[in-house]
């Protein structure tokens, strides 16, 4: 039996690294890997450039505004782009984040259907999705898919959302620890 590891909202990939170490997952057989981000500056032929999403569907998505004037190649452009760069959700503060740069229209995938494509398998997930991870995880315990999460690497982005505060967030962590899953909270 292969082993998932799903990187969503991979963004430049910092964290990726530091779980190969753990789990030794890229270019190794055992495991299928596959990393999803909706972020048009990121140039990667195997990245699969969908936003994580509670529906199947097409949401905006905006980037922010860098002040460095330096930028030369798309790769600078992304470099230089402040972090936050999200889907448009009505639960996400945008003002708190900084000046728009750019909004872009991309296709969404519902999380149910990015897991329930793995049967009987070992799923492993990072999941920095900027805000949106409220709704996604809520889903995935509602629909009773967050069982088939062994391993869950999460960044929490509370103070960009609606009704989210560090309450709300470790109340929500706790419940999926419950559940079976072990979380992990980056910073």
């Amino acid at each position: 039996m292969r082993k998932i590891f799903l990187s969503l909202g991979h963004g430049d990939g910092k964290h990726i690294s530091f779980l190969n170490e753990k789990f030794n997952f890229i270019n190794n057989k055992g495991w299928i890997y596959e990393y999803y981000d909706p972020n048009p500056y990121l140039d990667n032929k195997n990245l699969i450039k969908k936003g994580v999403d509670i529906e199947n569907g097409h949401k905006d998505f905006i980037t922010y505004k860098s002040q460095d004037k330096n930028i030369l190649s798309k790769k600078d452009l992304y470099n230089k782009l402040l972090p936050g760069s999200h889907i448009i959700d009505n639960s996400i503060q945008v003002n708190n984040i900084g000046k728009i740069e750019r909004k872009f229209n991309i296709e969404t995938l519902d999380i149910c259907d990015i897991l329930n494509r793995f049967r009987r398998h070992t799923i492993v997930v990072y999941m920095n999705i900027e805000g949106m991870e409220y709704k996604v995880l809520r889903k995935l315990i509602n629909e009773k898919l967050i069982k088939k999460i062994e391993e869950l690497y999460i960044e929490t982005h509370s103070k960009y959302v609606t009704n989210e505060n560090e309450i709300t967030n470790k109340k929500l962590l706790n419940d999926i620890k419950k559940l079976g899953v072990k979380v992990y909270e980056l910073i």
